[in-house]
């Protein structure tokens, strides 16, 4: 992997990103914090996982106007200089105690994140005009890995932080508008390489039409790599994206009660992140060594397999411990698909269309995750046995339905 980063693009992209997810990890742990601490409310904690991904209702308009822009690297550069300015208002924003102030800053780190969606989508056909068909797998397997590492890094720091100015969360918002002015300037220095040849078509289409048209690019692309049925692996895709994140928001919420040995619980939920980090960081790592001829559909199954037992977990409040190795596993199982699918995508989709076919198949496999994840929020907070409970029901619902796919969806081995 380390001769992939010879090239500048990559290198320069690594950077940038590395900035952006090194700020932005920060604020997202220190804001359930800040909620937690100055609001000590677990409705607003829950609610806090639930937001982030409210941008995703997004995505298919985002999509389509990354694949109309024409100035892309002007856009990578401004935008990301903006989303340092938001950040700057975050900061000032925290230092009063308001319940307007929490909805002023979630809309505002909402906004940041639907800029980050667009801008991820800007970025699809600039990424594959810079790195060779070959290396698309091995290079979304290094991003996920130093993107994890940088994960990996930014708890424990922002821990430190919230210890060391006592809870200064303005402090902590500006250092994330920092970065985000640090991800603009690298972006400018490889200005040159963020370059791609792209066809504009100026042929006015409906909705109903272009809609379509990226139905067909989807499947086709999951028929022509060995023949992947599209429609049960994005119901499989849904349900698996909307456990996931609601396990983090009852996980968010049980810690308040049970925390890990003798933590706080800002120790607490680190603990727990770095823990799913490390589960990822070795997925990603070991991707062609351990357990390298697991097929998608296994993967899946395990995945399933696993959260019924986090969930039988939750129900009868096992040690917080137990819940820990389940979220390894959980994270482990989870990075061996996100290269692939990432590296398919961009090898049998025109740049074109990259950003809304994209936009399309994240569309549909997040769709339900914010309303998921409400409803979790909601029910954990009120009764956090009867979350687990439901969570049980569509882990068994999902194991079924992966167990009776194995045999119809499969992918090689060696991309595996």
């Amino acid at each position: 992997m380390l001769k992939l980063l010879k090239n500048k693009f990559i290198a320069g992209r690594l950077l940038a990103a590395s900035w952006q997810n090194l700020g932005a990890n920060i604020y997202n742990m220190v804001f359930v914090v800040y909620l937690a601490t100055v609001y000590d409310s677990k409705l607003l904690v829950g609610l806090a996982d639930s937001i982030a991904y409210l941008p995703a209702l997004l995505s298919l308009w985002l999509g389509f106007m990354a694949d109309k822009t024409r100035q892309k690297t002007t856009y990578l550069i401004g935008l990301s200089a903006f989303q340092g300015l938001l950040f700057l208002l975050v900061a000032y924003l925290v230092g009063f105690k308001h319940y307007g102030v929490v909805m002023a800053v979630a809309f505002l780190n909402i906004f940041s994140d639907t800029i980050s969606n667009y801008l991820q989508f800007l970025l699809k056909p600039i990424f594959k005009h810079n790195v060779p068909d070959e290396e698309l797998v091995a290079t979304n397997s290094l991003f996920q890995v130093v993107g994890l590492t940088v994960v990996l890094s930014s708890q424990p720091i922002g821990v430190w932080l919230l210890e060391v100015t006592n809870n200064n969360f303005s402090f902590i918002a500006f250092i994330n508008a920092v970065t985000f002015f640090l991800s603009a300037l690298t972006y400018w220095k490889i200005r040159k390489q963020l370059k791609h040849q792209v066809v504009f078509s100026d042929t006015k289409e409906s909705v109903k039409v272009q809609l379509h048209k990226m139905y067909k690019t989807a499947v086709h692309v999951f028929q022509k790599s060995d023949g992947i049925t599209f429609l049960p692996m994005i119901v499989l895709l849904l349900i698996g994206n909307i456990l996931s994140t609601s396990f983090l928001t009852l996980m968010n919420i049980q810690l308040l009660d049970v925390p890990i040995w003798q933590f706080s619980y800002a120790q607490s939920i680190t603990a727990m992140g770095v823990v799913q980090i490390i589960g990822a960081l070795l997925g990603g790592l070991t991707v062609n060594h351990l357990f390298k001829d697991l097929k998608l559909m296994t993967i899946i199954t395990v995945q399933s397999l696993n959260m019924v037992f986090l969930a039988l977990s939750g129900i009868v409040q096992l040690s917080s411990l137990i819940m820990l190795m389940g979220a390894f596993v959980l994270a482990f199982m989870g990075a061996r698909s996100a290269p692939i699918l990432t590296a398919t995508l961009m090898r049998y989709v025109p740049d074109e269309q990259l950003g809304q076919v994209g936009a399309f198949i994240s569309f549909l496999v997040t769709i339900a995750i914010p309303i998921g994840s409400i409803v979790f929020s909601f029910l954990g907070a009120y009764y956090l046995v009867l979350a687990w409970g439901v969570f049980f029901v569509l882990a068994a619902i999902r194991l079924f339905l992966s167990v009776r796919f194995t045999a119809r969806t499969t992918l090689p081995a060696s991309d595996v």
